[in-house]
């Protein structure tokens, strides 16, 4: 299915009706932004982002990364550090979906902004204030009415860290001739690994513009000692502390029955729950309180100043943009998204780390990395809640396999750095992106 996307006569009449529902759909949008935003004035901020109304400041005429969420952030800061040294003076500007997102990049000093709703008027506003040079899309980040914008006004664009799982891919074949009109400002994708290049290709892109890079997520730097984040847990220190990252409804009430087996063989143990999504972390509170006895639990923002007292064996983490640092304090990860069919999450972040790393069967989203860890002896991967259970136990009791699965995990994230040189390189082959020639000395 490797057709010129030109062939289709009617290529713009998805478009429309995508345009369409969009339209239909907005109305109540906003109101979720606003209630996923706080306080109410950087919400309206947001929101007016969103409708491409930018505040001043931003740079124009620079390289645009536009990555989802946190994870996918962190990995567009690693590309830009090496966009930063190929096109010295050429600014990269970010954008992102989500607050944690949004914290990552502007805690990194980067010029940051939400991405516009994906309809006319706010795509058209915010790509004529900025005029990218070059627009770079993160892993699945491919919005038909964004690119088309794109295409129209000649900017070009390319995927980095390219990646469709097998659900999304049904989904976008499905909707094949919408995309065949968008696909058309992608002068590159950029992708993980050979099978995703297959999945590119399946939809139409050239395989001339398709290039193997690697995943962006293995050049992400382990993150630094954060003693302000890491002292509220080290008050009354545990012996062993397991760090449950992501967690999805359905997982924490595993995650905390394995727990409570693990506290009846070594007391001393600490959890530590982080929902994907902040706002569940009082429900998931309550599911710690239910299963580990009253007063056992804690969130995070309440923690006294002396940090976590006797009495509180899990703390339940109800900020963003502090997984990543949590991790370095665990002595067992397990990555959630996993136990339920959510797809997953990035398992490399507690690799980088050097930690042993469980998670559940539910990986579609991050097949090809999940499965390198296991080979590698860095992961194993539990069927449900009673092997987490197992596997918990087994590894609390054997500090070596604990030692051996974290030096395995990270060995394996060393050998796969690169991504980020490699993706520039290759963005170099588009005529826009060469680096201006050096006038000859006379």
């Amino acid at each position: 299915m490797t057709e010129n996307i030109n062939q289709y006569p009617n290529r713009r009449l998805g478009l429309a009706l995508y345009t369409a529902l969009g339209l239909l759909a907005s109305p109540a949008l906003i109101p979720r932004l606003l209630l996923r935003h706080r306080p109410l004035s950087r919400a309206l901020a947001g929101v007016r982002e969103r409708m491409g109304r930018l505040p001043p400041g931003l740079p124009q005429g620079g390289i645009w990364v536009h990555a989802a969420s946190a994870g996918e952030a962190r990995a567009a800061l690693a590309l830009s550090r090496v966009l930063d040294s190929a096109w010295p003076g050429t600014p990269v500007l970010h954008s992102c979906l989500t607050p944690s997102g949004h914290q990552v990049l502007s805690a990194a000093g980067r010029p940051v902004l939400y991405f516009p709703l994906d309809l006319p008027g706010p795509t058209r506003r915010a790509l004529e204030r900025l005029k990218p040079r070059l627009v770079l899309l993160v892993e699945t980040e491919m919005w038909p009415r964004f690119l088309d914008t794109c295409r129209l006004r000649g900017i070009p664009a390319a995927v980095v860290s390219g990646r469709i799982s097998p659900g999304r891919l049904r989904g976008y074949l499905r909707a094949a001739p919408l995309l065949r009109s968008s696909l058309e400002a992608l002068r590159m994708c950029c992708v993980q690994a050979p099978e995703e290049a297959e999945r590119f290709a399946s939809l139409g892109i050239p395989r001339d513009r398709l290039r193997v890079t690697g995943n962006l997520k293995f050049d992400i730097s382990p993150p630094e000692e954060n003693e302000e984040i890491a002292s509220p847990y080290r008050a009354h220190e545990a012996d062993l502390v397991l760090v449950a990252g992501s967690t999805r409804e359905g997982e924490e009430e595993a995650v905390c029955v394995a727990f409570q087996a693990l506290r009846e063989h070594r007391p001393r143990s600490l959890l530590i729950l982080v929902p994907r999504h902040p706002q569940r972390a009082a429900h998931a509170l309550g599911t710690a309180l239910r299963t580990l006895g009253p007063r056992s639990a804690r969130l995070r923002s309440v923690l006294p100043p002396g940090g976590r007292p006797p009495d509180c064996s899990c703390v339940v983490v109800d900020r963003m943009g502090e997984l990543a640092a949590l991790y370095r304090l665990a002595s067992i990860a397990f990555v959630g998204g996993s136990l339920v069919p959510a797809g997953g999450h990035t398992p490399i972040e507690p690799a980088a780390c050097g930690i042993p790393i469980l998670f559940g069967p539910h990986m579609e989203h991050v097949r090809e990395v999940s499965r390198a860890l296991i080979d590698a002896g860095g992961a194993v991967q539990v069927s449900g809640a009673q092997d987490l259970r197992r596997q918990i136990l087994a590894l609390a009791g054997d500090a070596a396999q604990r030692a051996r699965m974290g030096r395995n995990a990270r060995q394996l994230v060393e050998t796969h750095r690169g991504a980020a040189r490699r993706t520039v390189e290759a963005l170099m082959d588009l005529e826009s992106m060469r680096p201006p020639r050096t006038a000859a000395r006379s």
